[in-house]
């Protein structure tokens, strides 16, 4: 009990990074500055962004459905909607991995197998293969276009310690997804030597690891293609999200470029050090608007302004998924 209580005090440490260096940037920077250029965007910009925010979260719902019908699975379309808002907005107030888990979680308890009406009995691990394919995906892609940014578009500096970064996650990227699809058999062996020796709460934890390694091993290869094609859609429509957020504060970078600073802000804001993508969002953008030379006021208020729209947007359309729910049940009360 001591060592769990540990771990969670070190994993709420780590999580609380970012917070601090939100805090930090704050207080070195000019708060009345952030909020006039706020307060100063151009607003008939908003609906065409809530317009582009919307299309790029229907692109992302549509890759998971296509993904884990592939895997021979089956969701209601308004089910998988609303797995994927609920848990994209407890990811806000959380962590992002969170999202991860609640969306496995949901096709565990609302999924049937395509061969049957039934409730699938297959563990979180097995449910959570269409997650960690569309995971790896992103992942991979947006790697790679930020390692193009900095190496084309950021190149007014030396950029050599990034360069280095961004190539040691592609190779660790690149190790992990060759070590899935070929050399599952192995890990299996192992994980069925080890569930025999472990308490039940591990062996739980082996026995869905082993699901996703298995799901992830019999996944059909054609059916990486089309999640692919809406993968490369999405990342061209989150430039042009943040193109049109630019514009709205009067922030002049081409779109060319957002191509590839878009997926390095979105790989900073995933990272596991922070809630919600504070502190290292903030960082990556004020890096890459600095190359342009745009103030740190000016790039903060983009930050804020890019976290405070999308998440507006997923609670808008939560309630909108609620309310219909909640007044059925107040009328079949009364």
């Amino acid at each position: 009990m001591a060592e769990g209580q540990k771990r969670k005090k070190a994993i709420l440490l780590i999580r609380m990074t970012g917070i601090v260096i939100f805090l930090f940037i704050l207080y070195r920077l000019q708060a009345r500055l952030i909020v006039s250029i706020l307060l100063d965007s151009r607003l008939y910009f908003i609906p065409a962004i809530i317009l582009v925010y919307y299309c790029l979260l229907t692109l992302k719902l549509v890759r998971w459905i296509s993904v884990f019908r592939f895997q021979g699975l089956r969701m209601g379309k308004l089910e998988s909607l609303k797995a994927y808002v609920y848990s994209s907005l407890i990811a806000a107030v959380t962590f992002g991995q969170a999202m991860d888990i609640l969306k496995a979680y949901s096709l565990k308890r609302f999924g049937t197998t395509a061969d049957s009406e039934k409730k699938s009995s297959l563990t979180i691990g097995e449910t959570g293969v269409s997650v960690v394919i569309e995971r790896l995906m992103e992942y991979g892609l947006f790697m790679l276009f930020a390692l193009v940014g900095v190496l084309f578009i950021l190149g007014q500096r030396n950029h050599s310690n990034l360069l280095y970064s961004l190539l040691i996650l592609i190779a660790i990227y690149t190790s992990m997804t060759y070590l899935f699809a070929f050399h599952s058999g192995k890990i299996f062996q192992f994980l069925d030597r080890q569930g025999e020796r472990v308490p039940r709460m591990l062996n739980w934890l082996i026995r869905n690891l082993r699901g996703l390694l298995s799901g992830l091993h019999h996944y059909p290869a054609r059916g990486l293609l089309f999640p692919l094609f809406l993968t490369l859609i999405y990342l061209l429509g989150l430039g042009l999200a943040d193109f049109l957020l630019a514009g709205c504060l009067s922030i002049d970078i081409p779109y060319l470029h957002f191509i590839f600073i878009s997926p390095f802000i979105s790989i900073a804001n995933m990272l596991p050090i922070t809630v919600a993508g504070f502190g290292t969002r903030e960082l990556a953008v004020i890096y890459c608007f600095s190359n342009y030379g745009i103030s740190p006021e000016r790039a903060i208020a983009f930050s804020l302004a890019y976290f405070s729209l999308s998440y507006l947007i997923l609670l808008l359309l939560a309630l909108l998924l609620f309310l219909p729910q909640f007044f059925h049940r107040e009328t079949r009360a009364a």
